[in-house]
């Protein structure tokens, strides 16, 4: 079995991982937005003001986990869980500013569709597949927290479930750092380079388990499976026409 340090370092490079993948994917559409040309399904006059809250909340908590990681990879745990509580009201605004963009965006798409003439399939295609998404991720979002408050005093669960929060809300991060190494490389690749990430971030830790303690745990298995099964029912309901009328 590895040293406790060395796997708490897992932790900690992984949360480095995931806000690196946010400032790679978003740079060019939000933090540097002026500077780059943006694409058509960001081209309404300007983005609204929510828009804007909702990154500098997503950033500030993907900087955040990878501070409470950090404190405990440098062996500081009594600050960890003095700082901790921050966590909460931190995690419902992500939820709360990311429910409300779900809910803002498709009728932003309309108005991009009648501005470009264009149907909303053509600006973002499946789009009711990315908001069926949201939708469960955000259930998964509060499961994890959830259960990461209720066992914070277990390690083992605590850190693997926290992971997973950071991890939900990735995926369009990585949709918008597939498409953008797709458009460098001249090859349509961003759907097939998005799932690798995915399934990279997420198996991370069932391998991470087998190498350090010699089996995947309980709790690794069961938030790889639920992540699974929810990006599955996103594809399958957000393909449906029920599904479609639900939410654009």
């Amino acid at each position: 079995m590895a040293p406790a340090n060395s796997r708490n370092s897992y932790f900690f490079v992984m949360y480095i991982v995931l806000l690196c993948i946010v400032l790679a994917a978003f740079t060019p559409t939000f933090y540097l937005r002026s500077s780059f040309p943006q694409p058509e399904v960001l081209q309404l006059p300007q983005l609204p003001a929510a828009f804007y809250v909702h990154g500098i909340i997503l950033t500030a908590w993907f900087v955040f986990l990878v501070f409470q990681s950090g404190l405990i990879k440098f062996r500081n745990a009594k600050l960890h869980q003095r700082t901790g509580w921050i966590g909460l009201p931190l995690s419902v605004a992500v939820l709360a500013s990311t429910m409300f963009i779900v809910l803002q965006f498709p009728g932003r798409m309309h108005a991009l569709s009648v501005q470009l003439s264009k149907t909303i399939d053509e600006i973002e295609p499946g789009l009711a597949t990315i908001l069926w998404m949201d939708l469960f991720m955000g259930i998964l979002f509060v499961t994890f927290i959830s259960i990461g408050v209720l066992n914070r005093r277990k390690p083992e669960i605590h850190k693997r479930v926290m992971l997973y929060a950071g991890i939900v809300f990735i995926f369009a991060a990585t949709a918008r750092l597939s498409g953008i190494v797709s458009f460098l490389i001249e090859a349509d690749i961003g759907m097939v380079l998005n799932n690798l990430i995915l399934l990279g971030l997420t198996a991370s830790l069932l391998v991470f388990d087998k190498i350090t303690l010699k089996s995947v745990t309980k709790t690794s298995w069961t938030c790889f499976s639920a992540y699974w099964a929810a990006m599955i029912l996103s594809i399958l309901i957000g393909s449906t026409e029920v599904g479609k009328a639900l939410v654009v």
